[in-house]
């Protein structure tokens, strides 16, 4: 429960220090200690909603875990690909449109702690793109990130480059 609980308070830290990770540098001391007034700066379509490719799930990775986006039916999946030591977790941020532009919604993550070789699959509910959204307009995107987690120093080892996706599914 303590390393739920944990994980969960980083996730809100975390999303603040994207920029900082998505570089490919190591993230040092715990995001716990970032300040929740770092820019989270994400690639989103300029111009309201629009449809994305076909893909049915938008995946990012970095040595050790793969993140997925799987549109249908909004699951995020954590998998742990390398006996590293390290969790795997997927930090996300749900984005909507308001009419004339991307407000941040909410954010969270996807920890999958159980060890190299599998797989956890968290189960969520956006807006879709196409349904009115909590702003009165149509449009929801997720930026997303996979990333390495040592739990018991509660400290970001890692994180690959940022993603998006439509929520379309």
């Amino acid at each position: 429960m303590k390393r739920s609980l944990t994980a969960l308070g980083l996730v809100v830290c975390a999303i603040s220090s994207v920029p900082a990770l998505a570089s490919g540098a190591s993230a040092g001391p715990s995001p716990a200690g970032v300040p929740k007034s770092s820019a989270f700066t994400v690639p989103l379509r300029a111009a309201g909603p629009t449809a994305s490719p076909a893909a049915d799930q938008v995946c990012a990775t970095v040595g050790g875990a793969e993140g997925c986006f799987v549109k249908y039916g909004d699951k995020f999946t954590a998998e742990d690909t390398a006996s590293d030591g390290y969790s795997a977790v997927v930090y996300w941020t749900n984005y909507l449109w308001d009419g004339s532009s991307w407000r941040l919604y909410r954010t969270g993550g996807c920890l999958n702690s159980s060890g190299a070789g599998t797989k956890a699959t968290c189960n969520y509910d956006f807006y879709e793109n196409t349904s009115t959204n909590a702003y009165g307009a149509k449009g929801s995107q997720l930026a997303f990130q996979a990333c390495t987690y040592d739990s018991p120093t509660d400290t970001v080892a890692s994180c690959g480059a940022v993603k998006t996706a439509v929520n379309d599914g």
